[in-house]
């Protein structure tokens, strides 16, 4: 049987694994590939790359730009209520028989699922309105 510290080492380390893991599944591919960009203008010390290459990745109108904020917002969200779920999991089995520890690992996970139900409502709903919103009248 393990002691407590033990314990908090190896759900800090598990934690901080799958965060680590989350955030490099964000980051971009990086292929060796060619890309065409325009030539400098001639006076400005400015070369004009491909209009593509802007912060936003390409878009360039707002609806793009917010709708890209809020579905990485809701996707870190939802990965933050699985990974507080299997906290929530792992307080409940290790709880020992202990009716506080059983009582919070029960409420961590239903406050988790009810806060997935809100993520998948208001992405349905984001997607909803943008998508109405570029359609024209």
């Amino acid at each position: 049987m393990m002691n407590s510290k033990t314990l908090k080492q190896a759900l800090t380390v598990s934690i901080i694994t799958v965060l680590a893991l989350t955030f490099m599944s964000f980051s971009p591919l990086a292929f060796a590939q060619a890309t065409t960009t325009a030539p400098a203008v001639s006076g400005s010390g400015i070369a004009v790359t491909n209009p593509e290459d802007n912060i936003i990745g390409g878009e360039t109108d707002a609806r793009a730009f917010i709708t890209k904020i809020l579905r990485f917002a809701l996707t870190f969200l939802g990965i933050l209520c699985v990974v507080l779920i299997i906290y929530g999991g792992f307080l409940y089995i290790t709880s020992a028989g202990e009716e506080d520890g059983a009582k919070k690992g029960k409420t961590i996970i239903i406050y988790c699922i009810i806060g997935l139900v809100i993520i998948f409502a208001s992405y349905a709903i984001v997607n909803t309105v943008l998508g109405g919103i570029s359609q024209p009248a």
